[in-house]
């Protein structure tokens, strides 16, 4: 699922458009492990 963020996310899309087509979640544990 791609959806594009509106509103106030909107003005985060540079982050949220890399993870947009991604699971959050993973998205989120991978870069904690990452770091």
């Amino acid at each position: 699922m791609c959806k594009r963020l509106s509103g106030k996310a909107a003005q985060n899309a540079d982050l949220f458009e890399l993870y947009s087509c991604l699971d959050l979640s993973t998205a989120l544990k991978e870069t904690t492990i990452s770091e």
